[in-house]
């Protein structure tokens, strides 16, 4: 009788365990970026990451930040690659999704271009170097 028991409630556990999967891949929708918000796809030791995130914010457009190495980000954003027929390389930093677009890598005029902006500011880099770092700072009109 014990051993009955036990059987029931450890189908109970594994009937209940397999319905909480079904329902976390429901929830897994795609990200869509609506209007000017940006998706960026980072990491925490990306630098281009880091100079791509300070364009968003120097020409004030809204972004969303996802961590690519969180599963659940690199699910969401692998079912918006497949909702929109995109078969290129998602294991990219920083990688944005701008007006439903994929863009791969920091290329601050395709997404200024994709959000239709005629001006913005972005940082430029050379390898001369001043006192306090990489130089530059240019206007895009």
């Amino acid at each position: 009788m014990k051993y009955i028991l036990i059987l029931i409630v450890l189908s109970a556990l594994l009937a209940s365990c397999i319905n909480s999967k079904q329902i976390k891949r429901e929830e897994i929708k795609p990200t869509i970026s609506t209007g000017d918000v940006v998706i960026i796809y980072s990491t925490s030791w990306c630098y281009w990451c880091k100079v791509a995130k300070q364009f968003l914010e120097d020409n004030k457009i809204e972004y969303i930040e996802r961590d690519l190495e969180d599963s659940q980000h690199w699910k969401e954003l692998k079912l918006f690659a497949k909702s929109i027929n995109y078969k290129g390389n998602l294991s990219v930093v920083p990688l944005f999704i701008v007006k439903n677009k994929i863009v791969i890598g920091y290329q601050p005029l395709e997404i200024l271009t994709i959000l239709e902006r005629k001006e913005g500011t972005m940082k430029t880099y050379s390898k001369n170097k001043l006192e306090n770092g990489l130089r530059g700072s240019i206007f895009v009109k």
